[in-house]
């Protein structure tokens, strides 16, 4: 969230800068009247208060029209990831927002329209009501100003842009992570026994054995299985446990696992492969004596050089109640509880020997597991009319969901990142523009002593690309020192990326460019007896 505010922070800063540089220029452009209104014995504070009210107004306008913009952007926002982040459906505006709205635009617009404003209000009256006034830049210092907020408008879009750049490419990574699952053709129904009617142990296990008969006879089913704790589904248990003949105190590590209880097709099902020993099969019932399962990454990690297979574990500590479980395979790893956490040990119990009342059943398919919606709520309350068969989701959803905040995030942060880039082509635009305003009598000298029209068009774009290229030049400083508070955040990529850093140059001089193009257009059209004539 840290970074979301630093994004709004930055996206203001540049919005102010703008209409710090619009403020200044109207001043400039305005000179000569301030200094009539001097002349005939306004005084200094109340052409300042003025300016100010004016400031004022157009804060308050302009707050009263981004609240309007953020409340519909924000409804689609919403509507985008509320089907992957439950939590935005309550989502609502209250009054302190455009409160807060209101008092941020009016509070902005006083402090960066007090400097142009005191400015202004100190007009030199000898300089303004001379003759050819009317063609003065304001001086060198306002002209170097307006340089200067247009610098520091393209330096801020760069930490803004990079910033997006960098958790764009790192969610891609993320996304392109193999989950250690096939999710393809894959298709998850959660259900949950009333304890009243199966209460017994035996009732729990005949339920699942009955459903997936049912279901692993459906046409275009390939393996039926069932898993108390499905991975992304955001259950998990994650217990310790104790290896047989391990010396536990205080000083040793506790082992610690996620724990599963599956029924024997799971792995097929869900696309884990068995790399050593044996599966679960119908024969591990209660009466035989406990088996279990363990992924690589338990066996890398808690039996190092040693072969696994055939040594015993038990949930919890050794006086625990718990009975031994035999270790009979070894299976690949997975993730858990998303792309971004790395494979961790687990555990895989039979349901023969575990049965419960929550479970999750799984189904691959050899077509679109779509098509099997309605069959298996069919099965299910064949089974039992009174369990509802409605948490239907494909396993690509699931995993898809368990970034779904990252991607949210992303969304974000591109859009405060375009409007970084729009409010820096629009200050860009608006200084060039507003220069070639100002220098159009010199254009036009330039112009009749032989000067061409792509001559002014270089001059114009090239002081746009210099402004662009310091802005550049300060905005990666500032990118690389501000971006490595991200690391945390970002997945296979580093913070100070230089493919990312140099699209981005790219992209800001590309937009120095284009907001460029249109000024220097104008400047090749000025005609110079109009001009001079004129002046």
């Amino acid at each position: 969230m840290l970074i979301l505010l630093g994004a709004v922070v930055l996206v203001l800063l540049i919005a102010c800068a703008n209409i710090a540089n619009l403020l200044l220029s109207k001043a400039t452009a305005r000179h000569k009247e301030i200094a009539i209104r001097t002349a005939l014995g306004a005084n200094r504070g109340r052409i300042l208060r003025q300016l100010l009210t004016e400031s004022t107004l157009l804060g308050l306008l302009g707050g009263v029209f981004g609240f309007l913009v953020a409340y519909a952007g924000s409804k689609t926002l919403v509507s985008f990831g509320s089907f992957s982040i439950p939590q935005l459906t309550d989502f609502s505006f209250d009054m302190k927002v455009p409160l807060f709205a209101l008092v941020v635009s009016l509070l902005t617009s006083l402090i960066f329209g007090l400097a142009p404003a005191i400015d202004a209000s100190n007009p030199n009256l000898n300089e303004a009501l001379k003759e050819g006034g009317r063609s003065s830049s304001g001086g060198a210092t306002r002209a170097r100003l307006r340089n200067a907020l247009v610098i520091t408008e393209v330096a801020l879009a760069v930490v803004l842009v990079t910033a997006s750049g960098l958790m764009l490419r790192s969610f891609v990574r993320l996304q392109g992570t193999s989950s250690g699952l096939n999710p393809h053709n894959l298709i998850t129904l959660e259900l949950e026994l009333p304890d009243v009617r199966y209460h017994a142990a035996q009732q729990q296990t005949l339920f699942q054995q009955q459903l997936l008969q049912r279901v692993g006879s459906l046409p275009g089913v390939q393996n039926a299985a069932t898993v108390d704790n499905l991975p992304f589904s955001g259950n998990a248990f994650n217990t310790s446990f104790t290896i047989e003949g391990r010396p536990t105190g205080p000083t040793t590590e506790t082992p610690r696992a996620y724990y599963r209880v599956i029924s024997p097709d799971y792995f097929p099902a869900i696309g884990i492969e068995l790399h050593k020993g044996n599966q679960f099969t119908d024969r591990d019932t209660a009466e035989q004596p406990g088996v279990a399962i363990v992924n690589e990454t338990a066996a890398q990690r808690y039996w190092p050089g040693v072969d696994p297979l055939g040594k015993r574990i038990k949930r919890g500590r050794p006086e625990s109640k718990n009975p031994w479980l035999t270790v009979i395979g070894i299976v690949s790893g997975s993730r858990q509880l998303s792309l971004k956490e790395g494979s961790q040990p687990e555990i895989y119990v039979p349901y023969l020997q575990n049965p419960g009342l929550t479970f999750t059943l799984v189904a691959r398919t050899a077509s679109d597991p779509r098509s099997l919606t309605g069959a298996l709520r069919k099965e299910v309350l064949s089974a039992d009319r009174e369990i509802p068969a409605v948490n239907i989701k494909l396993m690509e959803e699931l995993i898809s969901n368990s970034v779904a905040k990252e991607r949210f995030y992303v969304l974000l942060l591109a859009v405060f990142a375009a409007l970084a880039l729009i409010l820096a082509a629009v200050g860009v635009y608006g200084v060039m523009s507003y220069s070639v305003t100002l220098r159009t009598r010199d254009i036009g000298i330039r112009m009749a002593l032989g000067a061409r029209p792509v001559d002014i068009f270089k001059h114009i774009v090239g002081q746009a690309l210099l402004l662009g290229l310091i802005g550049l030049g300060v905005g990666i400083v500032l990118a690389i020192a501000s971006t490595r508070v991200m690391s945390s955040l970002l997945y296979g990529i580093n913070a100070t990326d230089p493919l990312t850093l140099a699209i981005t140059s790219l992209v800001l001089l590309a937009v120095a460019l284009l907001a460029s193009y249109l000024p220097a257009r104008r400047a090749t059209r000025v005609d110079p007896l109009v001009t001079l004539r004129y002046e």
